[in-house]
């Protein structure tokens, strides 16, 4: 079975606690699935999301609980990289997968 962050951390139990923001959550992802996936699978996981946390912290929303960031952020996220960095459409979908 995957990775389950509301399971794994009770996140509705803490969801008005601070110290589990979004990037709190990647970081807590990335440390959970450093054992269980395959070597270059987490250093690809590992590129997207912390390029994803940068953004976050460049548009001033890294404070959001992880329920807080909506689909408009990601896909915010992945149009400005895709216009700016010239990614086709199938590095687009990559960097949608681990969001």
């Amino acid at each position: 079975m995957g990775f389950d962050p509301f399971r794994q951390f009770k996140y509705s139990e803490h969801s008005q606690i601070g110290k589990y923001n979004v990037c709190r959550c990647i970081d807590e992802y990335l440390d959970f699935a450093r054992t269980p996936l395959k070597p270059n699978t987490y250093k690809v996981y590992e590129d997207r999301l912390h390029l994803f946390k940068r953004n976050l912290l460049d548009e001033g929303i890294d404070h959001k609980r992880l329920d807080q960031v909506s689909k408009d952020n990601i896909f915010d996220f992945v149009t400005s990289y895709k216009a700016n960095r010239g990614w086709e459409n199938k590095t687009y979908n990559h960097y949608l997968q681990p969001l």
